[in-house]
């Protein structure tokens, strides 16, 4: 009877512990997700700012030229926030801002 009982013991502990690591592996590979789309937002922000900018230097009125720098400077802010988010700077700034 022991003997069964430290056999179910062992036999929970490796489920517990297997149930552990794969929600840990779930969680880091959300993560992952989250990064990679987090990236992707960040390239096709890029690519939006270098297109912009051509467009800047072709524009030959007044009204163009604010417009594509109005967009500019948004794209440009989109992409420091995105980075920012990538890497946490965000979360710690609200966590900063609760205490």
């Amino acid at each position: 009877m022991k003997k069964k009982s430290t056999e179910f013991i062992h036999t929970t502990e490796r489920s517990e512990r297997l149930i552990e690591r794969v929600r840990k592996e779930s969680e880091a590979s959300k993560y992952g997700e989250l990064c990679a789309r987090i990236q992707k937002q960040i390239d096709e922000t890029r690519m939006r700012i270098s297109s912009v900018k051509m467009q800047l230097h072709i524009a030959d009125h007044a009204l163009d030229q604010a417009l594509l720098q109005w967009k500019y400077e948004y794209l440009m802010k989109q992409e420091q926030w995105l980075v920012e988010l990538m890497c946490g700077k965000i979360e710690e700034e609200k966590q900063e801002e609760k205490q």
